[in-house]
């Protein structure tokens, strides 16, 4: 496909430049970034990460950022952006329209799935993704790399011509065994390891049960309830196998990994699930030390028993508050005092 306008050539297979901006934050790896990545790239796409972050890298300015963009010559431009980052992130979609009007741009994250409504009513955007979006991204790239109609995508708010949006419903949520791999080397994980000591997140699964006052879960699966996806659906878990795959794979490639951190909202969920880990996990011989995340009212003496088998050197629990009041009335985390101790 060839776009002659400004001179400007497209590959066939069209290019993606992924924009993350995360300043004056931790210099930590984002998921839906890697996942995102790894659908495109499955399906053939180049694809390029920009992660601004003043941990890892002297952060070019929005000029520097243009300039890089044009040199990669990608047909999208796609952000990734939480609410905090909002701000920088359209300044900078604002100077490469300015600059490249013909790329097409597109949003998402987790800004665009909370304040979608605040960010049409800006009425700049021509495409926000909401949602949970693996394999969207990739289908609105193959439309548009074939001058296909899009408007018809789930996940999809679409600016029309008269400047008012047509909001496409949710699809299903995601089957995570039939996801394309996360793209973690995205992230550079031979510069990003040492800059966190060796540590590397990585997920198991997705969702959680409690309705925690504070949480981006009980939102989002509310969101969806909205438009008739059960809240069970929301809970979710990779196959065993995938994930021992994953971690034999990383620690083969990157001798700097030395502690992984499960950063499942909690991954003592499903006690059946956590045994078949825990033992899949000897069987491989993997020796790599990890962190998971656990609730009061979802660990049991099996979950204990198997994951001392293992090297597990942490298992976090978020008490939140000493106050059952605080805990029960503002937090709307119903554990007690009993459980907790």
């Amino acid at each position: 496909m060839t776009n002659k306008k400004r001179g400007w050539i497209q590959e066939k297979i069209m290019k993606v430049q992924i924009i993350y901006p995360n300043l004056n934050a931790e210099e930590g790896f984002n998921h839906g970034v890697a996942c995102l990545a790894g659908a495109l790239k499955s399906a053939g796409h180049e694809v390029r990460l920009l992660n601004l972050n003043e941990c890892l890298y002297q952060v070019p300015s929005i000029e520097e950022i243009v300039k890089q963009v044009e040199e990669y010559h990608p047909g999208i431009v796609a952000f990734s952006v939480q609410t905090m980052q909002y701000a920088y992130a359209k300044q900078i979609s604002q100077a490469i329209r300015q600059a490249r009007p013909e790329i097409h741009q597109v949003v998402g994250g987790v800004h665009a799935t909370l304040c979608l409504q605040e960010m049409i009513a800006e009425k700049y955007w021509p495409v926000i993704g909401y949602g949970e979006c693996d394999t969207l991204l990739t289908e609105l790239v193959d439309r548009i790399e074939a001058g296909k109609d899009f408007s018809d995508l789930s996940n999809l708010a679409i600016r029309q011509n008269d400047g008012n949006y047509k909001i496409n419903p949710l699809g299903p949520y995601p089957v995570l065994a039939e996801l394309p791999p996360e793209d973690y080397e995205i992230f550079d994980l031979d510069h990003l390891l040492p800059k966190k000591n060796g540590w590397m997140s990585m997920l198991t699964s997705r969702g959680c049960p409690y309705r925690c006052s504070y949480c981006f879960n009980y939102e989002l699966s509310s969101l969806y309830a909205t438009q008739g996806h059960p809240r069970r659906e929301y809970l979710r878990r990779y196959p065993v196998e995938r994930v021992i795959s994953e971690i034999i794979e990383l620690t083969s490639k990157h001798p700097a990994l030395e502690m992984i951190i499960f950063d499942d909202d909690l991954f003592t969920l499903d006690t059946a699930w956590v045994v078949k880990f825990a033992q899949a996990y000897n069987s491989a011989n993997l020796k790599i030390p990890f962190v998971v995340n656990a609730h009061v009212q979802s660990f049991n003496e099996e979950c204990a028993r198997a994951l001392s088998t293992t090297p597990c050197r942490i298992v976090k629990f978020g008490v939140e508050a000493g106050s059952d009041s605080l805990r029960r009335t503002f937090l709307k985390r119903f554990m007690t005092n009993d459980q907790i101790a």
